[in-house]
């Protein structure tokens, strides 16, 4: 039985956030929970998005930031192809972000 999803039927800004869905899904065990497209707000009223939240009983939870595309890491940042040109991009700031905001949260 795959894990309980929230929501049931996500909408996605991507194909990459979709596979990702799909593969969590399926491997995830029935106890854990996979949210879709967490939205927090931090102390400063700044809104900030995890893709992905697994909260697994026992073990504990994790945020995952999701990027479709072209993607690479060069020199110690992180790049994502862009129709206009290549743009620099904060994937493990927005994961761990979120991260902290959801452990305050709990």
């Amino acid at each position: 039985m795959p894990a309980r999803c929230i929501p049931e039927q996500p909408v996605f800004e991507n194909s990459g956030e979709e596979r990702a869905f799909n593969a969590l899904r399926a491997q995830l065990p029935a106890e854990a929970v996979l949210l879709h497209s967490v939205w927090f707000m931090d102390r400063k009223r700044n809104d900030r998005e995890a893709d992905f939240i697994i909260l697994w009983p026992g073990v504990g939870f994790i945020v995952i930031e999701v990027k479709a595309g072209e993607i690479w890491f060069e020199n110690g940042t992180w790049w994502q192809r862009h129709p206009t040109g290549p743009g620099e991009i904060h994937p493990v700031e927005q994961a761990r972000n979120a991260k902290y905001l959801m452990n305050e949260y709990l």
